[in-house]
């Protein structure tokens, strides 16, 4: 039974960890909306409710390399860390319209900075590939459709379609597969794709990058920028879900490897996986992102409680780990989880959760004010 008295939705799912054991998750999804002049973010009228799956963009039932994850489901054991997700578009200050700008946003002790640029292609010369001046314009979208990345695809001997893909974002633009990426196929297959690569004169380039290492061929070699939630059959995450051969199979399936890493579970960019966990309070910056210019806000002022009883002790008090700050810049909105599982060894009987002031919150759980 739980007694939710926080007024955000919550969940209460079982998952299974390592060789199956079983935990009951508690989940607290809060979401609220932007402040400025350093201000905490209030409470949105409407709040969100628990996200069941991932959301997805694009042909994900048939042909998942090309489909962009939208939106982080809820249903997770745990994030050993708190994952930060920006997405929506970002825009130059009011009235202007720019070639190219920074945008940037530090919470806490992470930071993140990236090179914006107007429409703009690659183009083949007979003395190599060269960008193209881009274009002005007054908002870039946070999406990885517009960063460095692709894929391409021809069909082999069995009619089967054969991939070539830029491991940490196949639905990018601007990348093109080099030797080393073709020696994956067979050779008919890289005939066909020397074939399809060698008649493209002109691509997309991409929008959002490193502002000091620009990309200027799409044979570089730049790992993928963006703010957005990266899905789970993309890197680094895949190369930590673990080992899903025979023995797994035989031996175990459907739990999860023993070499599996809970590090999976993080969707963040690399860059935006915070050291830790925050906790709420923080200070947020944004720079080169909404029209009215560089703004200064706070994480919402207060925490998440919990009265845990269980079947056998006392009721305790503990407290769930903010582990996903997702900032949609469009809607103005956060959206801030927290989660906490329980293991089955002493099950859980009653849960009572509170949303209290982040001072009587740290008061309560023993912990000092952050330095942020």
């Amino acid at each position: 039974m739980v007694d939710n008295q926080s007024g955000f939705p919550h969940l209460l799912f079982e998952k299974r960890g390592y060789r199956g054991k079983p935990f009951d998750v508690l989940v607290v999804r809060g979401t609220f909306d932007f402040s400025s002049n350093g201000n905490p973010m209030p409470r949105a009228a409407r709040q969100e409710p628990i996200q069941y799956g991932d959301s997805l963009i694009g042909p994900a039932a048939h042909d998942p390399i090309r489909a962009l994850l939208k939106t982080d489901g809820d249903l997770l054991l745990g994030k050993p860390a708190t994952d930060i997700h920006m997405t929506g578009q970002a825009c130059c200050e009011e009235g202007k319209t720019l070639r190219d700008w920074v945008m940037g946003l530090r919470i806490g002790r992470t930071e993140k900075f990236l090179h914006l640029l107007g429409p703009r292609r690659f183009e083949k010369t007979p003395l190599g590939w060269r960008s193209s001046t881009s274009e002005r314009t007054d908002r870039v979208a946070l999406d990885y459709r517009q960063a460095f990345g692709g894929v391409f695809s021809v069909k082999d001997a069995n009619d089967r379609w054969q991939h070539l893909y830029k491991p940490d974002n196949p639905v990018g633009c601007g990348w093109l597969p080099d030797d080393t990426d073709l020696e994956r196929l067979e050779k008919t297959e890289r005939r066909a794709m020397e074939k399809q690569i060698g008649h493209i004169r002109s691509l997309p380039a991409p929008q959002i990058g490193d502002a000091q290492k620009p990309i200027a061929s799409p044979y570089s070699r730049h790992p993928v920028e963006g703010t957005g939630p990266i899905a789970r059959w993309w890197e680094p995450r895949l190369a930590l879900a673990g080992t899903f051969d025979a023995d797994w199979r035989a031996q175990q399936h459907p739990a999860i490897p023993d070499d599996f890493d809970m590090r999976f579970y993080q969707s963040a960019h690399p860059d935006l996986i915070y050291p830790g966990y925050l906790e709420g309070d923080e200070e947020l910056a944004l720079l080169g992102c909404l029209a009215e210019g560089r703004t200064h806000m706070r994480l919402p002022a207060l925490g998440i409680l919990l009265a845990v009883a269980k079947r056998e002790g006392p009721t305790t008090l503990t407290w769930p780990r903010l582990d996903t700050l997702a900032l949609d810049l469009d809607t103005r909105r956060a959206s801030l989880t927290w989660r906490l599982p329980f293991g089955r060894d002493n099950p859980v009987r009653r849960i009572g959760i509170a949303a209290i002031g982040m001072d009587a919150w740290r008061r309560t759980v023993g912990q000092e004010a952050p330095h942020v």
